[in-house]
This record gives C-alpha cells, sequence and structure tokens, in this order.
C-alpha cells in the first residue's frame, strides 16, 4: 500500500478553548491566535515542502476544535467513513466536513468513534491500530469491519491525559512505532509488542508538557515533531529518520498537536 498524498487541514480563523472536554483544556489558558494562525501554517509549509497536497477546509465559528482535522473522518483507498463524536460540542463538525469534501457516499459510524485521532494506519504493514476507551467505543470497529478486510488491532486506553490513541502512540513503519508507556495497560503493551519488533518509548515527560507522541511521520522517512520534544527528535534521529520541527504551543492548549491538526488520507 503506498502512503496517501493528500492531507487535509483545516483553516484555524476560529480556533479557540471555549469549554473544556478533556484534561488538557483550560479556559484561563488564552490562544494567541495570531501565533496559533502563524504555527499552523508553518505545519502546513512542512507537508507542502515534502510532497504533500494540502487540502484546506474553511474553519467555522461554531466549531473551534475542527482544526484538529484527524477527528472528523477516516479513509481507505475503497471507503470514508465518517465519526460520531462523543461530546456534542463537536458533532457538527463531521456534517461541515462530508459536505466540504462532497462525501456523499461515505459510511456513518453509529458508536461513538473518532477517526484517525483513535484509527491508526500502519501504511506499509496494511494494518489498522484502534483505540479505545475514552472517545471511541470498541463497538465501533465492530462495524467498521463489516465495510472493509484489513486487520484491526485494538488497543485499550488506559489514562485519561492520553485520550486518542494519536497521543500516545505514533506508527513509523511496519517495524517501527513510538508509544507512551504509562497510556497503555501492561496487557495492551504486551499486544504491541507482538505487533512491532522496535517499539520506541517516548520520555514521560515529554509526552505530558509537548505531547510528543501526537508526532507525524508521513512517508516512513520523514517525521515532524513538536520542537520543545528534544529527547524524542535524538530518538528519531538514531533510527534514521528525517526530522521536522514544528511549535504547537497554542494547540497544545487544546490538548492537541502535529498528528491532530491534520487527515492524511484518500480524499
Amino acid at each position: 500500500m503506498n502512503y496517501p498524498k493528500n492531507i487535509l487541514m483545516v483553516n484555524p480563523a476560529h480556533y479557540d478553548v471555549v469549554y473544556q472536554i478533556n484534561e488538557h483544556m483550560n479556559l484561563e489558558k488564552k490562544v494567541d491566535k495570531e501565533l496559533a494562525k502563524t504555527q499552523w501554517l508553518s505545519l502546513k509549509k512542512i507537508y507542502t515542502e515534502l510532497g504533500f497536497k494540502v487540502i484546506e477546509a474553511p474553519g467555522n465559528e461554531e466549531f473551534p476544535d475542527m482544526v484538529f482535522a484527524a477527528n472528523q473522518l477516516f479513509t481507505t483507498p475503497e471507503k470514508v467513513f465518517l465519526s460520531q463524536m462523543k461530546y456534542p460540542e463537536r458533532k457538527g463538525e463531521v456534517q461541515f466536513l462530508q459536505h466540504f469534501l462532497k462525501l456523499h457516499k461515505a459510511v456513518q459510524v453509529n458508536a461513538s468513534f473518532e477517526s484517525m485521532g483513535d484509527l491508526l494506519w500502519d501504511y506499509e504493514g496494511e494494518r489498522l491500530f484502534g483505540g479505545y476507551g475514552y472517545r471511541t467505543d470498541l463497538a465501533a470497529y465492530d462495524e467498521i469491519k463489516k465495510v472493509i478486510d484489513t486487520e484491526i488491532t485494538t488497543l485499550e486506553l488506559a489514562n485519561a491525559r492520553f485520550y486518542h490513541l494519536d497521543t500516545c502512540l505514533s506508527i513509523i513503519n511496519k517495524n517501527t512505532a513510538l508509544f507512551v508507556a504509562s497510556a497503555f495497560s501492561e496487557k495492551t503493551k504486551k499486544t504491541l509488542q507482538q505487533h512491532f519488533t522496535e517499539l520506541i518509548e517516548v520520555d514521560e515527560q515529554e509526552s505530558l508538557e509537548y505531547l510528543a507522541c501526537n508526532a507525524h511521520c508521513p512517508d516512513g522517512k520523514n517525521i515532524i515533531i513538536e520542537q520543545g520534544a528534544v529527547k524524542l527528535q535524538a530518538d528519531c534521529e538514531r533510527v534514521g529518520l528525517n526530522i521536522h520541527t514544528a511549535d504547537t504551543s497554542e494547540f497544545l492548549k487544546s490538548g492537541g498537536s502535529i498528528f491532530c491538526l491534520k487527515n492524511q488520507g484518500w480524499f
């Protein structure tokens, strides 16, 4: 399977922290909107320079979290699945992006499901890993497996600070992944060990402070990492990856970083 060359991003004009639906959100931490725009544009530039086509969707004042484009839909080469967002504040984002992308034949998942926030591709190995426990229900994967044949390995999340799988697991290729140990039970860690020959444990402090594991390796060669996560940058350099850094300080205030800010897929 080839790595998809399209990246969906949502313009951050209306991004803000106006409610609290995860452990990172704090209404007292005000967003610097100009800085957020600058950071978002810098991330977009990295994808463009790496040869990806960035599809920019407009923001909407009703949906300040829609900038986190990983969460509303999940694509395979044949099918598109629409999220069933857990919190009512975000439910309208799904229909908004469905309409923008003209996804008239998309499959609506009925159980709670937050797309690439919890369902991650190993493109090289043609496998899927699905997190559940906080935003996505295990039943969502039963629905998806009725439509596609791809293997889905489910992983139970066990730490509310890492409420989406993309905050605690980052897949590099079929052999290598980054993970946050405290996010998983011992049983789930053993499952990861069975599927990846090289598991790189991300520093706990960097995981908490910078959501370091929300890094993104879009092509098996290059990886984009939060600029504050210097230990992870060194670890990834040691395994031969090309390192690109991005400042996401304003988006961390909402509990999201690099991987959250994009949706890589077949659009």
